[in-house]
């Protein structure tokens, strides 16, 4: 397999910060880039010893991209990123079929080009375009386009050695749901995109092995939320996801069919609109919860028993909580005490009056875990003084 690294990647997503992990191919470790074997121009190719070739055709036409892959003659490219020229006429980019004409590439970024304002330049790829490189290509991503025209995602069949499937910034995905099987894809990412919220049936029967799920600013509600999360708990990857994101969607509340999926341990829903958590809304299967994330959802209430003492991080910042409740905190605190968690809680108007006194005064062991907490008059919880609860007597 391709070596990869993790970069942590901050995208700007209607105003919010988003964090999200994204597995890409990256050159490690290459301290010299040489001189291609052969000219790529008017691509850019540079010749990284350990990994390959890194071709960058931006802003070049189709029919010179299709002439330098006649021309050449190395069938493996480590990295190919596509910017072509549109066809002014059609308003689109059309990727004809062979276009590296036998060549092949482990990973390929296909942006269309920018556009300052209007709709996005279309983009079409005919099936048998990419398939040269069907038992190679591990990454494959689709940038800034419109598919309004692309019927169906037919052009990743056979591509079996799959991993890593990326949309981003793009409108009208919905031929996404007509998508061969690919056996060995573990991480989806489809954001900033229109159209999966419409579509009829998400193909999760064609993604085995998910492990990574990042479904982040599509305009999801709770309805389509629920159809692609269905789909996914009656596929074989209800045994396999390990992180979900629906963050920055328009959810109202937390979707039942999380609870399905066996090993999922790293849930963010942040940026959405759930002022609700029930007490068995997180009661995921999963023995040990890393992640929990659901910052900016106008939260208000949350019961006691839904926050559960195998969390090791929480993110609850920037909602609309009042009280820091021992049935509602406690229980998860003390977990964290053990898995070496955090809490991260600020921009939350606290009320910090007698009901405050079980950990300020009681309970103080576990303020370290507790990150960010202000009371509504923005004193923090580590620098209020214990004494000052003395006279108050907590209820049973």
């Amino acid at each position: 397999m391709l070596n990869v690294i993790v970069i942590q990647i901050t995208l700007t997503l209607t105003g919010a910060s988003v964090e999200w992990s994204l597995v890409r191919p990256a050159i490690i470790d290459d301290k010299a880039v040489l001189p291609c074997p052969e000219d790529y121009s008017p691509c850019y190719c540079g010749d990284y010893p350990t990994f390959g070739l890194y071709i960058v055709c931006e802003l070049v036409s189709m029919d010179a991209i299709v002439s330098v892959f006649n021309r050449t003659t190395d069938n493996n490219i480590f990295w190919l990123q596509l910017r072509p020229l549109p066809d002014l006429d059609q308003r689109g980019v059309n990727l004809p079929a062979d276009l590296l004409s036998g060549k092949r590439a482990r990973a390929i970024d296909l942006y269309c080009p920018s556009v300052v304002t209007g709709n996005l330049y279309s983009l079409t790829i005919d099936p048998y375009a990419l398939t040269s490189s069907e038992d190679l290509i591990e990454y494959f991503y689709i940038l800034g386009c419109d598919l309004n025209q692309q019927a169906d995602f037919n052009f990743l069949n056979g591509f079996n050695k799959l991993i890593n499937l990326y949309m981003y910034g793009s409108t009208n995905v919905q031929a996404f749901q007509n998508l061969p099987e690919l056996p060995n894809l573990a991480t989806l990412s489809i954001n900033q995109c229109t159209g999966l919220d419409t579509i009829d049936e998400f193909p999760a029967q064609s993604l085995p092995k998910l492990q990574q799920v990042y479904l982040t600013d599509n305009r999801l509600d709770d309805e389509s939320a629920a159809r692609i999360l269905t789909a996914m708990a009656s596929s074989s990857s209800v045994d396999t996801v390990i992180v979900l994101s629906l963050a920055y969607n328009v959810i109202t509340q937390i979707p039942a069919q999380i609870l399905s999926f066996t090993k999922l341990n790293d849930l963010s829903l942040s940026g959405n609109d759930i002022p609700f958590v029930s007490s068995a809304s997180l009661a995921l299967p999963a023995s040990r919860m890393e992640r929990l994330a659901m910052a900016n959802v106008s939260l208000n209430v949350i019961e006691s028993g839904a926050l559960r003492a195998n969390i090791v991080l929480a993110d609850l910042t920037r909602n609309n909580l009042t009280q820091f409740e021992s049935a509602v905190f406690q229980t998860m605190l003390q977990g964290m005490i053990t898995l070496n968690g955090s809490l991260f809680i600020d921009s939350n108007p606290f009320e910090c009056d007698c009901n405050l006194a079980w950990l300020i005064r009681d309970n103080r062991n576990l303020l370290p875990v507790v990150h960010g907490a202000q009371c509504s008059n923005s004193t923090r919880f580590e620098q209020l003084d214990p004494s000052g609860f003395s006279d108050c007597v907590l209820s049973l």
